[in-house]
Parts: C-alpha cells; structure tokens; sequence
C-alpha cells in the first residue's frame, strides 16, 4: 500500500472517529478554528479534523509556540481521557528548548482523537492547535545522546509510530547556563553536597565559551523535587550573588 493511499484512509478513520454534533456546536468550532481553516461540519453532522495538520499518520503530535515553561500539566487539562507523554522540543547538544512540545501517545487512534478532543480550545489564551508529524524529521528534536532515553520508529502500511522509553524521566534534571568557566565537575559537585545527585555520571559539561566565559551544565538528581530545589537556588542570578559576573539561568527539564 503507499503511503498517498494509507493517508486517505487515515483521514477516514478521523472522521470515523469523531461523534455526531449539534448545528450549533459546529458553527462554534468552524468559528474557533485553530488548523489552517479546514476544519467543519459534513452534512451527517460529523466534525473533520483540519487535514493540514495532518502532516503524517502518526501518533506524534506537535505543538508550536514559544513559551517555554509549559508543564506537562496544562497539556492534560485540555483532554485527559487518554495517557501520553509530554516532551519538549530541544537542540540534541546544549539542550535548549526549540520552540513547541510533543505529545506522544500508545497509538494513533489515541493521538487523533487528542486532536479532535481540543479543536476550539485555548491554553494560556493563545489558540490551541496541534500537528500529526512524521516522527523521522521530528527525532533529532527528541533524542539526545545525554539523556537516559530511546527512540525508535516503526514504519507501518498505514502508521508510522515512535516508541519512547526512558530510564530516567526528564523531571530529574536540570540545565544551567551561565556558570563561570572556572567552574569544574569538581566544584559542582561540592556545591551540591545538599541535593540528592544520580550516583552515576550526575554532572556533565555541555558547552563551555571561553570567549564568553561562561558554561552550560546536565545535572541529573535522583528526584524531581531536588531539581526545583536547584531551580529556585540558581535561576535569574549572578553565581554566588556576585553582580559582576553573568546571570545564571536554571530549568527543568519537562
């Protein structure tokens, strides 16, 4: 079967999917509309799914948007009827947030009625709207060799799904960027003497600028309680309260 036609049927088990709705509701949800302007009501009274945001039939769906700080939590205030996975986009090296979340799910049945289930809603006043992405050209924004993680994608005749394990969850870290170069593995490690650190391989380097003279850190905790510990320590302040060196910026990771 090609990939063309396993779309097409895909996009019929959308609608399959979808429950019948009153005139009414759907005037409301054509009027939210958040995936490209394709989203309405068929003449049986069933919703269609935005297909432009149905880029492949996965059970990956993206996110887009720039705020940084979403929790796991406000994604599953939105629709909570199924379990998945909330992970944030990053550069596979420095570990920064590249601009929106993934929602993993079990399946794609799982995945496209998530879909449906927030066409029309909003999360922190903005429109909230996600992609069904081909997680091939989406894995290097997931994996990364510093993480306790694994990925692997398995290609079907109508679905391609993204397997995700990890052995420790992402909650346990922390990045940090803007420590001084002079700071080692060492020094940090006597720093946190007070948090409960992994008892293998806690602290790793992930960039240093000896121009800008500052580096970026992994720290990996036992717990995730520890982690916002060293958030709220270190976050939004110069390193040891000394103004002349550059501020510290802390968070983690989700």
């Amino acid at each position: 079967m090609s990939k063309g036609a396993g779309l097409e049927e895909v996009k019929q088990l959308l609608r399959a999917l979808q429950p019948p709705i009153s005139k009414r509701t759907s005037q409301t949800l054509h009027s939210l509309r958040t995936g490209g302007g394709d989203t309405s009501a068929n003449d049986d009274g069933h919703i269609s799914l935005p297909s432009r945001r149905v880029i492949a039939s996965s059970n990956l769906l993206y996110f887009r948007t720039r705020n940084q700080l979403l929790h796991s939590s406000d994604f599953k205030k939105l629709s909570d009827e199924l379990p998945f996975e909330v992970l944030q986009a990053r550069d596979s090296q420095l570990l920064t947030p590249k601009g929106g979340y993934y929602l993993l799910f079990g399946s794609f049945d799982h995945a496209a009625k998530y879909m449906y289930n927030t066409i029309g809603k909003t999360l922190n006043g903005v429109n909230f709207y996600t992609e069904m992405c081909t997680p091939q050209a989406h894995v290097p924004y997931l994996k990364s060799r510093h993480l306790d993680e694994s990925f692997q994608v398995v290609e079907g005749d109508k679905f391609t799904l993204l397997n995700y394990s990890s052995q420790v969850p992402r909650s346990h870290y922390a990045v940090v960027r803007g420590f001084p170069t002079f700071i080692t593995r060492s020094t940090l490690e006597n720093m946190l003497w007070q948090y409960d650190l992994s008892p293998t391989d806690p602290i790793r380097c992930l960039s240093s600028d000896k121009v800008g003279k500052v580096s970026s850190w992994l720290i990996k905790f036992n717990n995730h309680l520890d982690p916002q510990r060293f958030v709220r320590r270190y976050n939004g302040k110069p390193f040891d309260n000394d103004a002349n060196l550059p501020l510290v910026f802390a968070s983690q990771m989700d």
